[in-house]
């Protein structure tokens, strides 16, 4: 399944992301900013940094199909 988590890199969606990455999904993660040192970014299809406010930035997140959105 491929699925978009918003807020990647927040204290919850961190944990949803790196969750479901190891349940073998293609995650897409969106963050407000990279974070450094974060590894578990590494588990992800793909990372993509804007506001999940921007309706640009969440077409870009979502290019492609996505099943899910979290």
């Amino acid at each position: 399944m491929r699925i978009l988590v918003a807020g990647a890199n927040g204290y919850l969606g961190a944990r949803i992301a790196e969750y479901l990455a190891d349940q073998r999904h293609n995650v897409i993660a969106l963050v407000h900013h990279r974070p450094d040192l974060k590894k578990w970014l590494d588990k992800m299809t793909r990372v993509v940094e804007g506001d999940a406010a921007d309706r640009n930035i969440l077409l870009s997140a979502m290019e492609g199909e996505v099943d899910c959105v979290v």
